[in-house]
């Protein structure tokens, strides 16, 4: 169901996000538990009790049922990115996945694919790429490769030159909270993205600066993006800054370190545990490809 009161994805309809959160929980709690065994200490046997988790979905065939409405495809896609991501994390520890949990993981990822590649763009689409992005450190795949290009080249050419988001200005009231929320997604599809030694462009960097500067700016002092919305603007809560907090800090400026409110941790279970350590991971994979590297060897 829908958690919007309105067409333009502005009002949030409490009531409707309560229930919708409700029936997420036992999703919810399973990425919990996935993200906890990579996460905690514990060694070997919590990473096999994490391989074994997703396993037994993997044969299940979860997720693999079409949901009936849009929330339902972008709550599937955003699970879809945080199972690659553990997969990761599996990996990196020297825990591989079989091919039956990485064939899931595959179908999963090109279910995403296939339904966001025919939707006008925006900040689902980027999170989408990063969903094909985070496949390619698991196998090759023709499709994502090609999917997460284009998403990547689209992301950041949307970006203005005053920073804001055509699509994102759309969400009226929340246009600032949308903003961040692409901005998120972006630097995560970066730093998958160099991972694999793909290196962003200076004027791509350069365009995620101005968004980072223009997300900064708002938290300190919302009138320009309101303005360019319309209306007076939602304000991000502490949650909304973990993403931010492992991955933009060379992005955002004083203001954002000044006026945001600040992450109590960067743990997101839906994005596969600790947000810091998935960031390392990453680093450490970008410095490897930079040094030539081959893909099989690095660790």
């Amino acid at each position: 169901m829908s958690w919007y009161s309105d067409n333009r994805g502005s009002v949030v309809h409490q009531e409707r996000r309560q229930r919708h959160l409700e029936m997420l929980r036992p999703l919810n709690e399973f990425m919990q538990d996935v993200a906890r065994a990579t996460d905690e200490p514990g060694g070997a046997v919590d990473f096999h009790c994490a391989v074994a988790l997703l396993r037994s979905w993997a044969a299940a065939g979860a997720l693999l049922e079409r949901p009936l409405e849009l929330n339902g495809t972008v709550e599937r896609s955003q699970m879809a990115l945080g199972l690659n991501v553990l997969a990761v994390k599996l990996g990196d520890a020297g825990v591989p996945l079989d091919g039956m949990t990485l064939n899931w993981l595959d179908r999963l990822t090109t279910e995403t694919i296939d339904f966001f590649e025919r939707r006008p763009f925006g900040n689902l689409e980027v999170w989408s790429g990063a969903n094909a992005a985070s496949l390619l450190l698991l196998r090759p795949s023709r499709r994502a490769s090609a999917y997460q290009d284009r998403v990547w080249h689209q992301a950041t050419a949307h970006i203005g030159p005053d920073g804001t988001v055509p699509s994102e200005l759309r969400r009226g009231r929340r246009a600032m909270v949308y903003h961040q929320y692409y901005l998120s997604a972006v630097l995560v599809l970066r730093s998958l993205r160099e991972a694999r030694g793909l290196r962003a462009t200076a004027d791509e960097n350069q365009a995620i600066h101005r968004l980072g500067a223009l997300v900064s700016e708002s938290h300190c002092n919302a009138a320009a993006i309101g303005a360019a919305a319309g209306i007076q603007q939602d304000r991000t809560g502490p949650a909304d800054q973990r993403i931010m907090a492992a991955f933009g800090q060379e992005v955002v400026t004083e203001q954002f370190r000044r006026c945001a409110p600040r992450a109590a941790s960067t743990v997101v279970p839906l994005l596969g545990g600790r947000l810091d350590r998935v960031q390392q991971i990453l680093a450490r994979l970008a410095a490897q490809a930079d040094a030539g590297v081959a893909p099989g060897n690095r660790r």
